[in-house]
């Protein structure tokens, strides 16, 4: 149910766009230089999910989301003890997982759906430019004119022709954090 004096704080092609960034905990074409949050749930996860995780020495706690339901996992002794175990390090994406399947469980799977004003791009996830010939790909999303206009074998468009809905001239920042 909305509040009457709801004040929308972030449009719906932005909201789309960190929604699938945060879909990326759970990708292994994102490893690098350490592996993703959720690589150890893979064999468990049965449907799109988008989290965020957090870790100190004394806590681990993740929050995340589906279509429909959002939930939030905090792990760790009231006492501030050091986490030591490998079990208790990872407790808290575990148990949320499985509460997440299970609250699912006979639900139909739904998807986070790009709204209009959002286009789809094939991205180098090393370099941030789109994918090139060399390169390895993941389907990003990007605000309508903001999407990168270089690929990873340094390939540019020309001046003047769009790709993927703006030129190179375009101040693709401006247009996405100012308007």
């Amino acid at each position: 149910m909305r509040r009457k004096n709801a004040k929308c704080v972030i449009d719906e092609q932005q909201a789309f766009v960190m929604t699938h960034m945060l879909t990326g905990t759970f990708d292994p074409a994102l490893n690098d230089y350490s592996t993703v949050t959720g690589i150890t749930l893979l064999d468990e996860k049965t449907r799109e999910y988008a989290a965020k995780s957090g870790t100190t020495d004394t806590d681990q706690w993740i929050i995340g989301f589906s279509p429909a339901l959002t939930a939030g996992v905090w792990t760790g002794y009231d006492d501030a003890r050091t986490l030591t175990l490998t079990e208790d390090k990872q407790a808290a994406k575990w148990i949320w997982l499985r509460f997440m399947e299970r609250a699912h469980a006979e639900q139909p799977e739904e998807f986070f759906v790009p709204p209009p004003g959002v286009t789809a791009v094939q991205m180098d996830p090393h370099t941030g430019l789109l994918a090139g010939e060399s390169c390895g790909k993941r389907t990003a999303y990007f605000v309508e004119a903001t999407a990168p206009v270089e690929d990873c074998d340094g390939n540019a468009v020309p001046p003047g022709e769009p790709v993927n809905g703006h030129t190179e001239d375009e101040n693709w920042f401006k247009k996405w954090f100012m308007e």
